[in-house]
């Protein structure tokens, strides 16, 4: 029986953290007007601390466009993993701040302007990229 390294518990729980991160997004994209569909892709994330390893992605597209939800890294400075939304309206940053109650959205960079995600925020973004 192999046992788990530090390392493969926090990929782990990064999978976990995206599983419900796009559990959240697809019962927000539902709640929309325009009804975009949405698929799940597996990627491959290779990164210095861990090499290797699988997640998954959200391909969201409506009436030719199209915002892909995509995880960036686990290890970021400052936060608990990122998420960018990719497409024409973006990209947008998302960063799992766990000791702040989870995925804010990084509305400004330069200054830190971190908003805590929700639904009204996602749906907001989403738009942007689908209409």
């Amino acid at each position: 029986m192999a046992t788990e390294t530090p390392v493969s518990a926090e990929i782990e729980e990064w999978q976990t953290d995206l599983n419900a991160l796009f559990g959240q997004l697809i019962t927000w994209l539902d709640a929309m007007d325009i009804r975009p569909q949405v698929v799940r892709q597996s990627i491959e994330l290779n990164e210095q601390r861990s090499g290797p390893y699988e997640v998954e992605k959200l391909l969201v597209t409506h009436e030719g466009h199209r915002m892909e939800v995509r995880p960036i890294a686990r290890w970021v400075l400052g936060a608990d993993g990122r998420v960018d939304l990719i497409g024409i309206g973006g990209p947008e940053t998302l960063v799992n701040l766990r000791e702040r109650g989870g995925w804010h959205h990084l509305a400004d960079r330069s200054i830190l302007d971190l908003r805590p995600l929700d639904g009204d925020l996602f749906r907001r973004l989403a738009s942007a990229f689908l209409q």
